[in-house]
């Protein structure tokens, strides 16, 4: 329905959509529809947000957590990747969020999104030191 790149699935997302009653979506669906968008039609990041922002604010759709999806989205407008950013974005208050890429470590604590801190394993670990 998004990208029209298949006539008979845009007819049925389209007779989906008419049916009554509403229809639940989960931050994963969201999630594999962006990297979907980015890696097979090539979106860039403000396309992703506002294709997710559109399905996410479908009349019918009940989106899981969207307060989360919401926080998610603007972690990735302000740079963390998309997958990063749901990560972020659905941690729990209180926890902490442990990656082996420093650039989420940076982009996490630029982003103006409050949330969990993220940072590196090997400050959140201690390593034995090998003997020899």
């Amino acid at each position: 329905m998004i990208t029209k790149d298949d006539v008979e699935q845009t007819a049925q997302a389209v007779a989906l959509l008419r049916q009554d009653g509403p229809f639940w979506i989960s931050r994963t669906v969201l999630l594999e529809l962006g990297w979907t968008l980015k890696s097979a039609f090539d979106y860039d990041r403000a396309q992703v947000n506002q294709a997710l922002g559109l399905v996410a604010t479908l009349d019918k759709a009940e989106v899981e957590s969207p307060e989360d999806v919401g926080r998610a989205l603007r972690l990735h407008t302000d740079g963390l990747d998309l997958g990063d950013a749901f990560i972020r974005a659905f941690a729990p208050d209180g926890s902490r969020v442990a990656t082996f890429v420093d650039a989420f470590v940076k982009r996490a604590s630029n982003s103006g999104e409050p949330g969990p801190p993220v940072e590196l394993v090997e400050k959140v670990i201690q390593v034995p030191e090998s003997g020899g």
